[in-house]
């Protein structure tokens, strides 16, 4: 810009400081390239708002920046204040040749005059209606003899009363995805038009839905992670749905959703890819029949190729349009430690052949349960992924605490997949490696003699079946058990033999329930089906104590044979 006005006569740059706010960065770094330019160019980085974050969140974020640019000094800012040395940074190298990557073409923006008042709540809805498409919206806005600022970013919205300043006009600036739907573009013009019902809330059956993957292996946390992604989406106005999927019925992960309040579709028999229409019915039944507009879709934990054989097929195949979210794959930092080395045997080849191909795929690679990791676990994690993953942005966060999840919720709105190469997938390798692990999922009615608390007895059982997978040396990939009852529902679920179960819920005691199991476990079926029964008699010997099984099935996975597979891949 010097050179182009003559300034440079005059003037020199001597340094670029660039400001970064974690949250916004993380939701928008893959969708506004200029982002990255930005980051690049700068002489100093100052990351912002270190305040409301934590230091574990703070500490990820100038990792991934010191990796886009090793040049640039890192400050924190706390409430606004940081020690800036301005003139330290002389013999800046040349800008030519970034510019190109700052004239971003994957947005629009438009100035919308308002000059009468304003209905702030039913305009404020309706940028919340859009926000799939809405990147930014700002302005000044008159309502009831008083001034208001209006502030729309990835990181929420806020209206404060504020003077109208001298030179500003009332209105709103509004920046649109370039692939905003047609009927957000729509609505801007109706309210450049100054028509009223623009300012109204946005219906559903007017507007695209959005449909997000959330992936990962087996015990990733991705059903709680969901559970908490759709109480987000309520708090934004959004309403969310849910579909499962599995190779076979009887899934503790729906009956978790449902009772979250959720519409929920299930896949059973099949993943999403080698059931492509079962999973675009379940879209289109969401969409159609309960009125969802955010999807939020849990693929088989051993489940890979989604891009290739699930996402490309979507945009001929579905028969609907909607939006496709950035692909989220989640990974518990502690099972790295059985995929460390693959000479560890088979079960550590499939695990790690398995999630090295999912995080291959991924958009935003998600640390889970970082309430049970220490910060140094987590950053050790965060420093393996960017070697395993270097294309995905990488966010901490716990769906029990809250922590990093509205993050995580914005980057789901905000972006869209990355143009992520298709796997060049062996899928006889792949076919072997889903194979490892024996699947068995089984309902069965358990009386007790003398009645207990749910909480209890869910503990007792999945430390019995992590007992007798030991005894067989087996490896647990999942354990998810579900005790219901009159009164309420207790979970119990593991991801080793050796680790204390996770307990969820609380039922007070009974002296019958219902038992839901899922069992994944390098152990054949009929292996696995003999631990159930000895797991069951180990804890239910004492007089008058049974347990009747009502459903039981158990197998290995066949080989994956998808509906439709985008020919750029090869097979």
């Amino acid at each position: 810009m010097l050179e182009e006005t003559g300034l440079d006569k005059g003037y020199s740059l001597d340094g670029i400081i660039t400001v970064v706010e974690r949250r916004s960065f993380t939701a928008l770094r893959h969708t506004l390239p200029n982002i990255l330019a930005q980051i690049d160019t700068a002489d100093v980085i100052v990351v912002n708002k270190t305040d409301l974050s934590t230091p574990e969140q703070v500490a990820v974020l100038e990792s991934e920046l010191r990796a886009l640019n090793p040049r640039a000094e890192i400050r924190r800012a706390v409430h606004g204040r940081v020690d800036l040395d301005l003139f330290g940074h002389t013999g800046r190298r040349g800008l030519h040749g970034v510019m190109d990557m700052c004239r971003d073409p994957h947005y629009s923006s438009d100035f919308i005059p308002i000059p009468g008042d304003a209905d702030l709540a039913e305009l404020r809805a309706g940028v919340l209606g859009h926000a799939n498409a809405i990147l930014r919206a700002k302005g000044f806005l008159r309502s009831a003899g008083k001034t208001w600022y209006l502030d729309y970013s990835t990181t929420g919205i806020s209206l404060t009363e504020s003077p109208l300043p001298t030179t500003a006009t009332p209105g709103l600036a509004v920046i649109l995805r370039g692939d905003a739907s047609a009927h957000a573009r729509a609505w801007v013009g109706a309210l450049k038009r100054g028509d009223a019902a623009a300012h109204k809330p946005v219906s559903t059956a007017a507007t695209s839905a959005r449909v997000a993957f959330i992936g990962g292996f087996l015990g990733a946390g991705k059903t709680t992670a969901i559970r908490a992604l759709a109480a987000l989406a309520r708090t934004r106005g959004l309403r969310p749905g849910a579909i499962t999927n599995d190779q076979a019925a009887e899934l503790v992960d729906t009956d978790v959703l449902r009772r979250a309040g959720l519409p929920v579709r299930e896949v059973a028999g099949a993943c999403f890819c080698c059931n492509f229409h079962g999973f675009a019915e379940a879209v289109r039944g969401l969409i159609r029949d309960d009125g969802v507009n955010l999807v939020l879709a849990e693929p088989v934990g051993s489940c890979t190729d989604l891009i290739a054989t699930v996402l490309r097929p979507m945009g001929t195949e579905l028969g609907l349009p909607v939006e496709v979210a950035p692909v989220s794959v989640l990974l518990d930092p502690a099972r790295l430690d059985d995929v460390r080395n693959a000479a560890a045997g088979p079960a550590s080849w499939a695990m790690r052949f398995l999630l090295e191909h999912q995080l291959r795929e991924a958009d935003l690679a998600v640390l889970s349960k970082n309430d049970l990791h220490s910060g140094q676990v987590q950053q050790a994690a965060a420093d393996e992924l960017r070697d395993r993953a270097p294309q995905a942005a990488i966010l901490s966060v716990s769906a029990r605490t809250g922590a990093g999840m509205e993050s995580w919720f914005d980057f789901l709105l905000s972006g869209r997949p990355m143009a992520t190469p298709l796997l060049e997938l062996d899928y006889d390798q792949y076919a072997q490696a889903e194979a490892e692990m024996g699947w068995l999922n089984a309902r069965a009615v358990v009386r007790v003699a003398t009645p207990q608390p749910g909480a209890a007895l869910a503990v007792a059982l999945a430390k019995a079946l992590q007992a007798e997978l030991a005894r067989q040396g087996a490896v647990i990939g999942n354990l998810k058990l579900e005790l219901i009852a009159a009164d309420g529902t207790v979970r119990a679920g593991a991801t080793s033999t050796t680790a204390e179960p996770d307990v969820e819920g609380q039922v007070a005691a009974a002296g019958r329930f219902e038992l839901v199991l899922n069992l994944r476990a390098t152990a054949g079926p009929e292996a696995l089906s003999q631990t159930v029964a000895a797991a069951l008699d180990q804890r239910l010997r004492t007089g008058g104590d049974t347990a009747v099984l009502t459903f039981l099935k158990t197998f290995r996975p066949a080989p994956p044979k998808p509906t439709f597979r985008s020919r750029e891949a090869k097979p």
